[in-house]
């Protein structure tokens, strides 16, 4: 991998870029699978017209697979929000307008919601069994929409390049209810900054029309579900704060 310039590396994959590709290497432990179904993800959100990179197809290097897409020269707003802190409030801004342009389109294609999180819920050993159910009964109960939710949005999955801004990132795509979508964003935030977290409820809520209740209801579901994602013990123990009333 010499070639290749190094542009980011997370728990599964890492990203490269060659020329004016970008290549997300997966470990090898990643199935086809599940690379399959991300690049079906972002092909489904480009196909909607959303700013979304192309994907160019797929690889595998040294026995690892990844996903071939195209290179957007840019930063991310998390990184351009580091260095200019005094610019949160149109950072947030940008990016809940394009979130609520993600919630327009209808993705019944895509693995529900609903799936997903009760899938995760019964996978994770850190809760006890009655908190589960409880989780898993709050659940059943939800109403879920069939709107395209990116599953892990935040600044640092929003790019600004110079002819515009393109959200990346879609492993954790569904269809389902953009509530949640919003709560787990609200979510994310809180782990890095409770004072984020409350702006972007804020503002979101008086862009969207939508109450904070009705997407904080959702917290304890979300903080489930997000407990089997292999955090630091730090950020488990303040999503289990979410799951002291269960």
């Amino acid at each position: 991998m010499k070639k290749y310039q190094t542009l980011a590396a997370g728990n599964t994959a890492t990203i490269y870029r060659k020329g004016s590709q970008v290549i997300k290497l997966f470990d090898q432990a990643s199935s086809q699978e599940e690379i399959e179904g991300e690049m079906a993800k972002q092909e489904f959100a480009y196909a909607c017209g959303l700013p979304v990179p192309r994907v160019l197809g797929s690889t595998r290097i040294n026995q690892r697979p990844g996903i071939i897409m195209e290179y957007i020269e840019g930063e991310s707003l998390g990184t351009l929000l580091l260095r200019h802190g005094d610019r949160l409030d149109h950072y947030l801004d940008i990016s809940i307008e394009l979130q609520l342009k993600i919630h327009q389109q209808e993705a019944t294609p895509l693995e529900s919601m609903k799936t997903r999180l009760k899938r995760q819920i019964q996978s994770q050993r850190l809760l006890p069994k009655g908190t589960k159910e409880a989780l898993l009964d709050q659940l059943e109960a939800c109403i879920f929409s069939n709107r395209l939710c990116h599953g892990d949005f935040h600044l640092h999955n929003i790019l600004q390049a110079e002819d515009g801004y393109y959200m990346i990132d879609w492993a954790d795509g569904t269809a389902g209810e953009p509530k949640l979508d919003v709560c787990r964003t609200y979510l994310i935030y809180t782990q890095y900054s409770p004072d984020l977290a409350r702006l972007y409820l804020q503002t979101y809520t008086k862009k969207s029309g939508i109450l904070e209740e009705e997407i904080l209801a959702y917290l304890p579901i979300l903080a489930g579900a997000r407990l089997s994602e292999g955090l630091r013990p730090r950020d488990e123990e303040k999503l289990l704060e979410f799951l002291k009333e269960i």
